[in-house]
């Protein structure tokens, strides 16, 4: 819910149930970072993630109009949700995160 409640537009049904419990795929080199066996995740699966990371961006828009304009002495907003998403896609046993940027759209 916590990116519903910063403007997202959160699809419950399209998500497969996940609890944060097995996210062995999801590291960061840390004391226990062992290259040689840290899971890959497959061409498939990364084209899958960045084929739906696509929609998503294409499809975002902002909920609230951003006045950059604004003389206030508010701090200035910048609407990028249509710039970035991360997707947490499933490879066999694993869980990866993917990043997709407005790159990968126009590749």
């Amino acid at each position: 819910a916590a990116l519903e409640d910063i403007g997202y537009d959160v699809d419950y049904d399209a998500a497969d149930p996940f609890d944060g419990n097995d996210t062995n795929g999801c590291c960061l080199p840390g004391d226990n970072f062992d290259p040689i066996n840290t899971p890959i995740i497959s061409d498939a699966a990364r084209a899958a993630a960045i084929n739906y990371g696509t929609q998503v961006l294409l499809d975002s828009q902002p909920t609230v109009a951003f006045d950059s304009q604004s003389n206030s002495s508010e701090p200035e907003l910048a609407y990028i949700g249509d710039r970035m998403v991360f997707v947490l896609v499933k490879d066999g046993e694993n869980i990866f995160d993917v990043a997709v940027t407005q790159e990968d759209i126009n590749r």
